[in-house]
């Protein structure tokens, strides 16, 4: 697994699209199935309301998707960012999604504003776990260790006050994403290598749509028959 840290690769300078055209975001999503879509949200501390969705297919830059801009304003028509949700419902069903913390992102997206997803799902943070369990899961820990990047999770302004630091906190998303991204294709290579940690990749992540769901919609109990087992 050491051969596989830090890969000697040629990394492009991130290409990250900010506040993009809602039309042309909707035709990448349009037309996506069966394809990776990485995704990442931020969100206020104080009551996870988002302030923007970064996301990427294969062929496209990270693209970020503010939903209010720093003066607490919808960043676009909310007719538009409707038509956005709804093209991002659909992508989220027929395409493979790839997360970092997938139960944090996907359960806030579902829960506070309508957002299903399908069944296809890798959390880049269970699939770390699985290979060290005892290492620290965050994104910026599994960035250092598998991608050889230089740090940025010191960047985000959560609460931006101005222009110039709601320009960073995008970037910080958009970064997020592309990192996101890499980590599930650095954790397929080891995958690959070691068939049986892939395999336990794998047997995590197909846990996650299963445990979303019940954690959404709850589980159908028999409280005679648990009293009875409590006493």
């Amino acid at each position: 697994i050491c051969k596989l840290l830090h890969p000697l690769r040629i990394v492009p300078s991130p290409k990250i699209h900010t506040m993009p055209n809602l039309d042309r975001v909707m035709g990448y999503l349009d037309a996506s199935s069966n394809q990776l879509l990485t995704i990442d949200i931020e969100t206020r501390r104080e009551d996870r309301t988002l302030s923007c969705i970064g996301f990427k297919l294969p062929d496209t830059p990270a693209i970020v998707v503010p939903i209010y801009d720093y003066r607490g304003e919808l960043a676009y028509d909310k007719t538009r960012l409707l038509q956005f949700f709804r093209s991002l419902i659909l992508a989220m069903h027929r395409n493979v999604l790839v997360l970092h913390n997938a139960m944090f992102d996907l359960l806030v997206l579902a829960s506070k504003y309508r957002c299903s997803f399908g069944h296809r799902i890798f959390d880049t943070m269970l699939m770390t776990h699985r290979v060290f369990p005892e290492i620290e899961k965050s994104l910026g820990h599994s960035i250092r260790l598998w991608l050889n990047h230089p740090w940025h999770k010191d960047e985000n302004i959560e609460t931006p006050k101005n222009r110039q630091q709601q320009a960073q906190h995008w970037n910080y998303n958009g970064l997020d994403v592309l990192r996101t991204e890499e980590l599930y294709y650095a954790l397929q290579e080891v995958g690959q290598c070691y068939p049986l940690l892939g395999a336990s990749m794998c047997s995590s992540c197909a846990s996650i749509y299963p445990y979303a769901l019940a954690t959404l919609r709850g589980m159908a109990i028999d409280l005679p028959e648990l009293t009875k087992q409590r006493m």
